[in-house]
């Protein structure tokens, strides 16, 4: 065992060298990592910069386990390795942010200072696991920025001055719009082509001659403005100028009103038929688009060919919006919440922040204005020149947008070069998952008069005039970002991650390398950890290779195919090697169990309709062992539900000790009473996964596997059964209000037709529950997939009518 332990040692240094020295990695020597606090043979990844050597990326045991707080394990460990950093006795780090994410794994993100002056894209992320050990590290701290002055020649304001000369801003945005464009001027170590100088790092907002935000970056001993480019985040490249503004400013205040209560509107959109969308009453006869229950709110106003920000409120007189003029904004309203919706269900992330800030947005900006964007502040859509587009306001280009705003608030990458490029991308990647009919961005809207074109084209980059490999991209050489060269390329060299997300999800061949596909679902969670968790504001191409291998590894495993697909798709498109393998099969899966208590109330109450749950992220079965269980026979029941809400089996009665199994991660005992009797309900003790290995917080191996009970035969309508009781009669909704699912239940006399639906506040029938013959008894049927607002379940059977409000709610 010991001679083993020592080769697997050697191999392992071996290994790391012969990285190091890869052309292929485009590493710099090993020197810096020679000088580490942590052992060689320690790494499982390793990327730094080209020409200091410095590390922007490490991953494997990078420390010893401790109990002191995170912040201060980041810290001793940037300390413990200012040699591999190149950090001098001036420089420090500053602890920006702590973070815990589901995995269990602890995040600090630090900001390089020298001399007290922060270091332009100095910033960096250490990762720490459970045990308080670093076990990755990403991030571009500066060894060349430790002997840079940091006394400025320049006041602040003379920097501003050299700034508003460099731009010329003909409509600047006063402070008091949009508080956070106030111009500031901002000393720091900067990166220039010549070394680091100090500067001030300069933000302008602007209207005209075109929507900018500025920065610009001026030397603090001179004067000179060293480098600027525009920060707003844009669908198509380029931004063609637009009128000068000589518009007075709409009103932007909320109409004061006793009303403002949410509601649920319909609306005629341009590109997705007729909508159901969240909106406003503002008063007996106005609604406006503002759908106030989806974080903060989501809002559109209309600029109506202006070039005013925000615009005024669009409204309509009966919730029904069908006006042509209003169809962009119904998009736009739609597609905000469609995006916001796909943040919050797929990633648990409340809106672009993670904290449900409000999201507005502008349709109808300026006249004939080809182009999309995210301010900083808002989404802006144009209209089109009727040409080369159409308004837009389509749905991947509302996800591309409002996915600069996630990238903005999570790895805050710099709009220029690679960065920029990959900002691009991350917004492109996200509109192909929202909108998942194809890999295309701007299909809708661009060159109307084409078919089956696009602005983009993930799958094949190149007929959208984008590289799909590294060694094609644009601005391979010196690049100084300008608005002549779409600061470098970023429009351009975002087709090479594009094509790489593509192939991960898609699989293929390219460049001699194969990749298996490993579908959308998994590249998507991929992606979404590797910007949220490992990518700072200067991240590469490199850099994001090695932060979604890293994302793979950890919610997949370091041998699992996911990482294999990742690890391979960016070699195909020139980034770094290939060496990805198909894993060997995984280990029999069997079942574990754990000891935990579920239960209903005791004795549960009448008219009850609420569940438990079990969930194990990465079971393939859960189940639940149900030690006591007693209901009133075939009028109360548990439904066994799956994570889709699916029903697997059913049971009511008195019953012996049983369990109750399902596929996948999640399990749902959901208990449903009528309006008469009560008993003791139900208890679980214990709970089980089957999984080829022990899941996070553990288990225990079970000596023999589960089974389950066989379902109770129910008759009726949607699993409702049952003995008669002696009237008719519609029961409560339960939940009330509900957050998008709920059970209504009710009771037959004796047999005959029924018809359960669901009616809108206009009055319109917007969905069906049951409609057929019906034995007498109770019977339930479930409401899904319902807008918020309010609603009126009906029930119809005898010649009789009877309803029950349903309040639904985000």
């Amino acid at each position: 065992m010991a001679l083993d332990s020592l080769a697997r040692r050697a191999a392992a240094v071996a290994a790391v060298a012969a990285f190091l020295a890869s052309p292929a990695s485009a590493q710099a020597p090993a020197s810096r990592i020679g000088r580490a606090a942590f052992p060689a043979d320690a790494l499982t990844q390793v990327q730094t910069d080209a020409a200091t050597g410095v590390p922007t990326f490490l991953a494997g045991r990078l420390s010893a386990p401790s109990s002191a707080a995170p912040a201060d394990v980041a810290t001793a460990f940037v300390r413990a390795n200012a040699a591999v950093f190149g950090l001098g006795s001036r420089d420090a780090v500053a602890v920006r942010e702590t973070t815990r994410d589901d995995l269990g794994m602890t995040h600090v993100r630090v900001q390089q200072t020298v001399g007290g002056v922060p270091v332009f894209g100095g910033d960096a992320i250490v990762h720490i696991d459970r045990a308080g050990s670093v076990v990755a590290y990403s991030g571009g701290l500066r060894a060349e920025a430790s002997e840079a002055q940091t006394v400025p020649a320049l006041s602040p304001d003379a920097a501003l001055a050299a700034a508003r000369a460099a731009v010329r801003p003909e409509a600047e945005r006063p402070a008091d719009d949009l508080a956070a464009w106030t111009p500031e001027a901002r000393l720091m170590v900067y990166p220039a082509e010549a070394g680091m100088v100090l500067a001030y790092v300069v933000r302008i907002y602007q209207d005209a001659p075109f929507p900018a935000n500025w920065v610009v970056v001026v030397d603090a001993a001179t004067g000179r403005v060293v480098e600027r480019w525009n920060a707003i985040d844009t669908a198509a490249p380029g931004l063609a100028p637009v009128a000068r503004r000589t518009d007075a400013a709409f009103p932007t205040a909320d109409v004061a009103s006793a009303w403002m209560t949410p509601a649920t509107g319909t609306g005629i959109s341009r590109y997705n038929g007729t909508v159901s969308i969240g909106t406003d009453r503002v008063s007996s006869s106005s609604y406006r688009l503002y759908d106030t229950s989806r974080g903060n709110g989501i809002r559109t106003r209309d600029a109506a060919t202006r070039t005013t920000l925000p615009g005024s409120d669009v409204t309509d007189a009966d919730n029904a919006f069908t006006s042509t003029t209003t169809r962009s904004a119904i998009d736009a309203h739609w597609g905000a919440e469609q995006v916001y919706d796909y943040y919050l269900g797929t990633h648990g992330r409340n809106s672009f922040d993670g904290a449900g800030a409000a999201i507005n947005s502008s349709v109808r900006y300026s006249r004939s204005y080809n182009n999309a964007f995210w301010n900083g502040a808002q989404m802006v859509y144009g209209e089109g020149d009727g040409s080369q587009f159409t308004p837009l306001v389509e749905l991947d280009i509302c996800a591309h947008e409002l996915t600069h705003a996630v990238t903005e608030r999570t790895a805050g990458l710099v709009y220029n070069r690679e960065p920029g490029a990959l900002n691009e991308a991350l917004s492109d990647i996200f509109a192909v998952m929202v909108d998942r009919d194809d890999w295309l961005i701007g299909d809708k809207s661009y060159t109307p008069g084409t078919a089956g074109d696009a602005l983009r084209y993930m799958d094949a980059p190149t007929r959208g005039n984008q590289p799909d490999t590294y060694a094609n991209r644009a601005y391979a050489g010196s690049c100084s970002p300008a608005e002549n060269n779409d600061y470098c390329g970023v429009h351009t060299n975002s087709g090479i991650p594009n094509h790489a997300a593509y192939l991960m999800a898609q699989g293929g061949t390219k460049g001699g390398v194969t990749v298996a596909g490993i579908g959308r679902g998994d590249t998507e969670r991929i992606w979404y950890r590797a910007v949220t968790t490992y990518f700072t504001s200067t991240t590469d191409f490199a850099g994001a290779r090695a932060g979604t291998i890293q994302a793979a590894a950890d919610l997949f495993g370091a041998s699992s195919a996911q990482k294999a697909s990742v690890t391979n798709a960016w070699a195909a498109v020139g980034v770094g090697a290939g060496g990805g393998t198909t894993p060997p099969p995984p280990p029999a899966a069997q079942w574990y169990y754990e000891a935990q208590t579920l239960q209903s109330p005791h004795n549960y109450p009448n008219n009850y309709n609420a569940s438990t749950t079990y969930t194990k992220a990465g079971a393939q079965r859960v189940a639940m062992y149900f030690e006591q269980f007693t209901t009133e026979a075939n009028y109360d029941f548990v439904y066994i539900r799956d994570a889709a809400g699916a029903q697997t089996a059913a049971y009511t009665g008195n019953k012996a000790a049983f369990w109750a199994i399902v596929d996948g991660a999640t399990i749902r005992a959901n208990l449903v009473s009528d309006y008469s009797v009560a008993a003791y309900g139900y208890r679980v003790t214990q709970v089980a996964y089957f999984a080829p290995a022990p899941l996070l917080a553990g288990g225990t191996p079970m000596g023999v596997a589960p089974t389950a009970a066989p379902s109770d035969a129910i008759a009726g309508i949607a699993g409702g059964a049952q003995t008669a009781k002696p009237e008719t009669a519609l029961l409560p909704v339960r939940p009330n209000p509900s957050r998008g699912e709920a059970t209504v239940a009710f009771s037959l006399a004796e047999a005959g037709a029924a018809r359960v639906s669901v009616v809108d506040v206009l009055g319109r029938e917007v969905a069906v529950l049951a409609d057929g013959t019906a034995e007498a008894g109770m019977h339930d049927a479930t409401v899904r997939g319902r807008a918020p607002g309010t609603y009126l379940v009906v029930l119809e059977t005898g010649g009789a009518r009877t309803a029950s409000r349903l309040t639904v709610v985000r």
